[in-house]
């Protein structure tokens, strides 16, 4: 392999983050509108830098040669492939340092957001300018390879800065915060299952066409609703979108004891509504409430009862920050 000869000393930043899904989820495969945040301050970030003879990863998963990466890593090597390929730089040596604070497989876009984070550090490393479109069409190969038919939520959420309101093939557009209301976020501690819960709700199309597209067309008038109670400062009614939501998810037999617990936590204990984010089968849940201080105390509760973590994300847009 060959080695650069005009930047051996200099390292290569790429970042991004993580994201949730407010409402949306598994409808949005079939062309419905999701409504999805960014979580900007939980963080990846790539370091690119030459490497003598050698195509290196370092990650918390795995760390060696590109050529030797692991079956769930498959996504990462095609992409870095693609883009070694499409630049000309297939046999170009360099050690590419991933370190991430998202938690893997828990609906929070730790795959696409690693996948976007790459990419950046790669064209930076080769000093080649991207635009967003073809960012997302690279980060793309990888998703279809980790999750069969991905929405381009997670792509598209974890590469910006602003909500989006997202409709498969369809241009994202920002979606305008103006509510006061807090969301918390908790982790069962369970992996999600987003490449199987999307494979379950598929075959429920075909097995049961009627019942199914029924649901799923409930749940982008559902999203409808919700970007309209974000708008108009309603709470309230938000949280009973959100109630409903969960329930229609779990009719899907996309949810997990786990998730159907800590919403009813949730609920119990004063949250205006709560429902999984993301593929389901585990992973997080998301609770609704007016005030900071009533987050603060609900992800002291879900912690004691059972969820391993738990972030607070103010919806208005100008108080914007994460607490874990």
């Amino acid at each position: 392999m060959n080695n650069l000869s005009d930047n051996t000393e200099a390292k290569f930043l790429g970042t991004s983050h993580a994201k949730i899904i407010l409402i949306g989820e598994h409808s949005v495969v079939y062309s419905q509108p999701a409504i999805a945040l960014p979580l900007p301050n939980v963080k990846i970030s790539v370091l690119t830098e030459a490497m003598p003879d050698k195509q290196w990863i370092t990650s918390r998963f795995y760390s060696g040669e590109l050529k030797n990466v692991p079956m769930n890593m498959r996504g990462i090597k095609q992409v870095i492939q693609y883009i070694l390929k499409s630049l000309n730089k297939r046999h170009q040596s360099f050690k590419l340092t991933i370190e991430s604070d998202i938690p893997s497989e828990r609906g929070m876009g730790s795959s696409a957001a690693t996948v976007i984070a790459i990419i950046r550090s790669l064209y930076a490393f080769f000093d080649t300018k991207i635009d967003r479109d073809e960012l997302l069409f690279i980060a793309n190969i990888a998703e279809t390879t980790t999750h069969g038919s991905p929405s381009g939520i997670d792509a598209a959420t974890t590469s910006s800065h602003d909500p989006i309101w997202f409709i498969k093939h369809q241009e994202a557009y920002p979606v305008p915060l103006n509510i006061e209301a807090t969301l918390v976020i908790a982790d069962t501690g369970i992996k999600g299952q987003t490449g199987l819960t999307v494979g379950q709700v598929r075959d429920r199309v075909l097995s049961s066409p009627d019942v199914t597209e029924k649901i799923i067309s409930e749940l982008g008038q559902l999203t409808g609703m919700a970007k309209a109670q974000i708008a108009t400062d309603d709470a309230i009614s938000l949280g009973h979108t959100l109630s409903r939501a969960h329930h229609l998810l779990k009719s899907l037999g996309v949810s997990h004891p786990k998730l159907d617990a800590l919403v009813k936590t949730s609920l119990e204990n004063g949250a205006l509504g709560a429902k999984l984010t993301g593929g389901g089968g585990g992973g997080c849940m998301i609770a609704l409430v007016k005030t900071p201080e009533e987050a603060l105390n609900l992800s002291h509760l879900l912690n004691r009862n059972g969820a391993i973590a738990t972030w607070i994300q103010p919806l208005k847009k100008e108080s914007q920050h994460i607490e874990k």
